[in-house]
């Protein structure tokens, strides 16, 4: 299922069906993966809008028994978003001074064997200095900047003629944190069924 969704969220979904699956007569992994066999039937809508609900209250049971997990993510989170907003001012500032253009693509082709990639969990004046530096080579700069809740962990790609360069702003792994990005995963997935359905 690596090609549909990642295998954390494939471990989700075993998971959610071993649990829930029963009670709708069907798999979420067989109806996720199959939607035409389903897209049919009555009420299947309504099908999805309820296991989508149900998966969530048990996202949640699961993560109120992760509460010292939660509270280090919420820490993860909070620290990453204020280094995120400072960068992220920073990098607008160089590009808007050196005439290069920021965008935020949906997707974009990389080739990961000719990509420097940079972890950070703090801002100082050398990193600060290394961004500029980073900006005036590029020829644009991509923002991969994601949301979640009221955080914002920041991940931007330089383009240059010879290599490109990525700062990720770092999160450490926590086990919370990848239950909340496999709940979003599968909500999307809920939502893009729920489209499919509706035609």
């Amino acid at each position: 299922m690596a090609d549909l969704w990642s295998d954390y969220t494939d471990a989700l979904i075993k998971d959610i069906d071993q649990r829930i699956g029963n009670k709708y007569k069907l798999s979420v992994r067989d109806l996720l993966s199959n939607l035409d066999r389903y897209s049919s039937q009555p009420n299947i809508s309504a099908t999805i809008s309820n296991l989508k609900e149900e998966s969530n209250k048990y996202i949640d049971g699961l993560l109120d028994g992760m509460k010292p997990q939660a509270k280090e993510m919420d820490d993860s989170m909070a620290k990453a978003s204020e280094i995120t907003r400072q960068l992220a001012q920073n990098i607008s500032m160089q590009a808007k001074q050196n005439n290069k253009p920021v965008i935020k693509p949906v997707e974009l082709t990389r080739n990961r064997d000719m990509e420097e990639i940079i972890q950070v969990d703090n801002v100082n004046d050398q990193l600060l200095k290394l961004a500029e530096r980073l900006v005036e080579q590029s020829n644009f700069v991509a923002d991969f900047t994601f949301a979640y809740k009221n955080y914002n962990v920041g991940s931007w790609l330089f383009s240059t003629n010879s290599k490109d360069y990525t700062i990720n702003v770092f999160l450490p792994s926590n086990s919370a944190l990848d239950l909340e990005v496999g709940r979003q995963e599968l909500n999307d997935l809920f939502d893009s069924a729920m489209s499919f359905v509706r035609g």
